[in-house]
């Protein structure tokens, strides 16, 4: 029998649901146990079942899930316990598959995978957005002690494990679970298995993502590194990581408690102050005679002084420059380069790529508003928009990053208060980046006088990153207008997309976990997985690129084409011609110059359960159909457009996998004479 721990505390909507699901099991033998967690009276669901195998628990007060679920373990019956909150559900065939497996003897402890539903209040009700599968790993004894990767509910272990290792931790207000797998870990077999047997829900207004919460995670985090150190004192990788993933944290909830939504109210008629638009110049183009143009032509603001700065000009660029009026800057080659060596006369400075185009004659005004009215604003950046006919890799990523930041009023950055002094890249890249895109050298607006303090030597447009973590280290704040923009669409290929994130990883690094080390996965098997899957999307792309299908039917026919050889590989199919089927040449060129001569075995090739980069490509495609399908009237004419989208995913995946890599080995002083080969041919151009 399976003792089902079910703990619940005013949540009576979603528990008749998460009970319903137990009682559907295809499996009969097992004892539901609801530990009502001192909220209100459960007694009226559960006897609307009608059902003898359910046991209510009452608690009088409040004690936390810890102690919600050691009551239902103390009480439970059965050979094997599962757990399952109250606002999740099995899927029917969940507790025969486990029992089946632990049955076998294979294990003590058995886990498989969980459907997250990611869900929005609409005018109070719960609507779905998303649905992913976030955990899919193999057991591993090391990476359970840097974080929590099996959910709750997708466990089932034997009674006899809390036995012998005790109950939950109660002193634990987050992530006891956590806790709990570890001490079982040591003692008890634990198996994978790779199936999606149950879901779980994360809502966006849920108390779960508050600081509050994640300063409980910090704290639980923290004493479980402390509690288990005797298993990773003789591991300085382990030690590393585990310091790092701290480190981040720490720095990730400092900052959520730095960030608002500010509305700007107060804008003057006119903007009298001096303004100096610099533009970093690569090359003379009508892009960048069209953003001469647009700048000249704004509106509200008086005094504009135009500044192209380069190594080295050409005479295009100069005819250009005399043409327009602007002034020209030879700003050399080395860091020490500031932009007060620019001649800039400018109280406002505005640093602008060569290829953005604002969006109207009013958008360097509004971008110099929010400096008037909030005073300690050092820098800000604005929205970026993709142009109507840009490509479909483009317009997707503009939908991603619009979905992500969901916000009604312009965000502003406020200095970090704990780390100001030691703030690190990774920590710029992996929160502000991502939810501000802030530092990028696209548009970015900033006070001259608050430029002038800063020690350090950044040059503009060479790396706002840098400059955007000396403003925060002075105690500055920076913000993202969203209320203005620019349309930036660089057409290029997968080639391009594969060197640009395998660059931005290696140069501002990731929160490394030493992933590769610990599974064993070296430079040919991570090799493989790009050019197993990159055969993989071929022959999925031959299927669905037949003439005439829409978008949407393109997506669907790849999705089925995808999830058959991912099981059935190409090689094993007798379908490995590529020559017909890859959209994108210079990608193929590339990967081929990246291998080299290395011939890989079909297993290593399509070790599809050991690829470190599928699972992250599928997410991706995940959101580039569901924005096809969202937009598929809009994309009548990309069809054709398509397969390249593809290819520039998988690049992108792919590059970030290599540079993950790269600086690994680099942490570990392995880099390898071929690794540096590669890293070179991927620096070039």
């Amino acid at each position: 029998m399976v003792s089902v721990i079910v703990p619940t505390r005013d949540r009576l909507q979603f528990l008749k649901e998460a009970v319903q699901s137990i009682i559907d099991q295809t499996f009969g033998s097992f004892e539901i146990i609801v530990v009502d967690d001192g909220g209100e009276d459960v007694s009226g669901v559960l006897e609307e079942f009608r059902e003898n195998r359910i046991r209510q628990i009452r608690c009088k007060a409040s004690k936390g899930p810890a102690a919600a679920r050691n009551r239902g373990l103390q009480a439970a019956r059965g050979k094997y316990i599962a757990y399952l909150d109250d606002d999740d559900i099995y899927y029917p065939e969940h507790l025969e598959t486990m029992v089946s497996f632990l049955e076998s003897g294979a294990c003590n402890v058995a886990y498989s995978d969980a459907c997250r539903v990611n869900q929005e209040n609409e005018n109070g009700v719960y609507i779905t957005k998303k649905k992913d599968i976030p955990y899919s790993f193999d057991f591993d004894g090391d990476l359970i002690l840097l974080k929590n990767f099996i959910p709750t509910l997708c466990i089932v272990h034997e009674r006899s494990c809390t036995d012998d290792v005790g109950e939950f931790d109660e002193s634990l207000y987050t992530h006891e679970d956590w806790d709990l797998w570890i001490r079982m870990s040591r003692k008890f077999k634990f198996a994978h298995l790779r199936k999606v047997t149950c879901e779980y829900t994360r809502r966006r207004d849920s108390t779960s993502l508050t600081g509050e919460k994640r300063g409980d995670f910090l704290n639980t985090l923290k004493t479980i590194y402390s509690r288990y150190r005797k298993y990773v004192k003789d591991n300085p990788l382990l030690i590393e990581a585990q310091q790092r993933i701290s480190g981040l944290m720490e720095a990730e909830i400092d900052f959520n408690y730095q960030v608002s939504t500010i509305e700007i109210k107060n804008k003057p008629e006119t903007i009298d102050a001096a303004v100096s638009v610099i533009i970093p110049v690569i090359c003379s183009n009508d892009r960048l005679k069209s953003l001469i143009a647009k700048i000249k032509s704004q509106k509200k603001v008086g005094d504009v002084e135009i500044i192209l700065t380069s190594s080295a000009f050409t005479d295009s660029v100069m005819r250009v420059a005399d043409e327009a009026g602007a002034g020209v800057v030879i700003s050399g080659e080395g860091p020490e380069i500031k932009l007060t060596g620019y001649g800039a006369r400018g109280d406002y400075l505005v640093c602008i790529n060569q290829d953005a185009v604002p969006v109207s004659d009013y958008w360097l005004f509004n971008m110099l508003c929010p400096f008037f009215e909030y005073h300690q604003i050092a820098a800000l950046s604005c929205r970026k928009f993709t142009r109507p006919d840009a490509d479909l890799y483009s317009r997707w990523l503009n939908y991603s990053t619009e979905k992500s930041f969901e916000i009604e009023r312009d965000y502003f950055v406020f200095p970090m208060r704990k780390v100001s002094k030691e703030v690190k890249r990774e920590i710029i890249e992996n929160i502000t980046r991502k939810r501000l895109l802030f530092f990028e050298n696209t548009a970015l607006c900033f006070r001259r006088r608050d430029y002038d303090e800063i020690k350090t030597a950044v040059p503009v447009g060479k790396d706002d990153m840098l400059l955007g973590v000396e403003l925060l280290k002075m105690g500055k704040a920076v913000g993202y207008l969203k209320s203005t923009g620019i349309y930036f669409d660089r057409q290029s290929g997968a080639d391009y997309v594969f060197k640009r994130h395998y660059s931005n990883i290696k140069r501002y690094g990731v929160n490394q976990m030493f992933y590769f080390h610990m599974k064993g996965i070296g430079m040919d098997c991570l090799l493989a997985s790009i050019m197993g899957l990159y055969e993989v999307i071929g022959v999925s792309l031959a299927v669905s690129g037949n003439a005439g299908l829409s978008p949407a039917a393109a997506i669907k026919s790849f999705l089925e084409s995808m999830e058959q050889n991912l099981s059935i590989p190409p090689d094993k199919s007798g379908n490995t011609d590529n020559d017909k089927i890859i959209k994108d040449r210079p990608l193929d060129a590339l990967l081929k110059e990246i291998v080299d001569d290395r011939v890989f075995s079909s297993d290593l090739k399509y070790d599809f359960r050991r690829n470190c980069i599928t699972a992250d490509f599928m997410r991706r495609f995940e959101d580039v159909a569901e924005y096809v399908f969202d937009n598929e009237q809009q994309l009548s004419e990309k069809e054709d457009d398509f397969a390249v989208c593809i290819c520039k995913i998988l690049a992108m995946t792919a590059g970030e996998s290599l540079g993950a890599y790269y600086i690994e080995a680099e942490a570990l002083n392995a880099v390898s004479g071929d690794l540096k080969r590669i890293d070179e041919i991927l620096d070039k151009g």
